[in-house]
């Protein structure tokens, strides 16, 4: 057994690299993975999907708020340092008619330092609004695209999150703990609503 292992290590050099970056991955995530899912996501590196380094994720949620309040609360970037998982600072750089550039800044554990990041907004109000970012240390191009539309009992606010990463290994990083990310995403704004005083519509 020791030397069918010792024939997979040579076989595959960067085993233990790869390893260890999943394992970073899981303590920015937060959470635990089985074995299963680590031979599942090492297959798929070696298969070449790493090599990709472009990655999407999308989700939606129907919230019982006006358009108007959600989008409110998603323009308001201000005020992400108060809500915004590991964003500590905001500043504003310039305002413009329907466009803002805004500097936010993030920390975490796993960071030798930390970030701050310039992203260009721009919206239409109250259906949609586009963030962008580009040239961070992780990334080429990041960007947000925010549309809320009308629904029954309140409305449906739809998020992509579109990341174009300098190197395969963050975006093999991203890929363990993705879904993580857009759920924290849409959380937070949740919570924002939430503890806010806007109204909720009265479900019929």
């Amino acid at each position: 057994m020791l030397q069918l292992c010792r024939v997979r290590e040579l076989a595959f050099p960067g085993r233990k690299r790869l390893l260890q970056y999943e394992k970073t991955a899981r303590l920015v995530a937060g959470v635990q993975r089985d074995s299963s899912f680590r031979e599942t996501s090492f297959r798929s590196f070696l298969l070449g999907r790493g090599t990709n380094t472009r990655r999407k994720v999308s989700v939606s949620r129907h919230l019982p708020y006006e358009c108007s309040d959600v989008f409110s609360v998603v323009k308001n970037v201000q005020h992400y340092p108060d809500f915004l998982p590991y964003c500590t600072n905001c500043e504003i750089q310039d305002i413009r008619e329907a466009e803002l550039t805004a500097a936010l800044t993030f920390e975490h554990r796993l960071l030798a330092k930390s970030e701050t990041v310039i992203y260009d907004i721009a919206w239409e109000h109250p259906t949609s609004l586009i963030s962008v970012a580009e040239n961070t240390t992780f990334c080429k191009k990041i960007e947000y695209s925010w549309k809320f539309s009308p629904g029954v009992n309140g409305c449906f606010a739809e998020v992509n999150l579109e990341v174009q990463f300098n190197a395969a290994t963050s975006a093999f990083l991203f890929d363990s703990f993705s879904d993580v990310i857009k759920e924290k995403i849409i959380d937070s704004f949740v919570q924002r609503l939430e503890s806010s005083n806007t109204t909720k519509i009265a479900v019929d």
